[in-house]
């Protein structure tokens, strides 16, 4: 007959587990490269690994379990390099929450970096929508919202691939719907 382990290693063991996934997360890796560093946050590279190893829902709970770090990694994302734009579209399959808030806020931004890779990378998976008419990622200042969709529009406009000029006039289409929508929030007084 099997004896019944004591509570306190059925709780010990899945912190502990915890624990060291984020320290294997953010430590440099063994190569002394371009991992992320202890106490720093990790490279797209690492997270990436994570993914691949762990999943992207364990990596996921370790990203955000500080705020400060998530922060940081979901700024990086906003950057639009191809890389994060990776790591982001594959923690966004297992995101929910306020996670695939913050993830769709990030791709949202990149927008105006990286209108391209965003369409290729990130619009098959979470579509136009969360892309280009998504008024978490503008705020509920209007004038600021305003900026951040005229910065939007303006890069979307560039990208002249022919593969790409259904997605870019939809996007442009939904950006406009977006500033109207702004606008009709600050006359009822819903924001700034």
């Amino acid at each position: 007959e099997a004896t019944e382990q004591p509570v306190w290693t059925k709780i010990l063991i899945p912190v502990l587990l915890v624990t060291i996934s984020a320290a294997m997360l953010c430590a440099r890796d063994a190569g002394g490269g371009k991992g992320g560093s202890a106490g720093g946050r990790p490279t797209a590279a690492d997270v990436e690994r994570s993914i691949q190893s762990k999943g992207a829902k364990a990596t996921l709970g370790v990203l955000t379990g500080d705020q400060a770090k998530w922060d940081k990694i979901t700024d990086e994302m906003a950057k639009g390099s191809e890389e994060w734009l990776k790591v982001l579209r594959d923690l966004y399959k297992d995101a929910d929450g306020g996670v695939a808030v913050d993830l769709g806020i990030a791709s949202a931004e990149a927008l105006a970096a990286s209108p391209t890779t965003v369409f290729e990378i990130l619009e098959p998976s979470m579509g136009l929508e969360i892309l280009c008419n998504n008024d978490s990622s503008v705020g509920t200042n209007l004038k600021r919202a305003l900026q951040l969709i005229d910065a939007r529009r303006s890069a979307v406009k560039r990208v002249h691939d022919d593969k790409l000029t259904q997605k870019r006039d939809k996007c442009l289409a939904m950006l406009d719907e977006l500033e109207k929508a702004m606008r009709a929030s600050k006359e009822r007084g819903d924001i700034e």
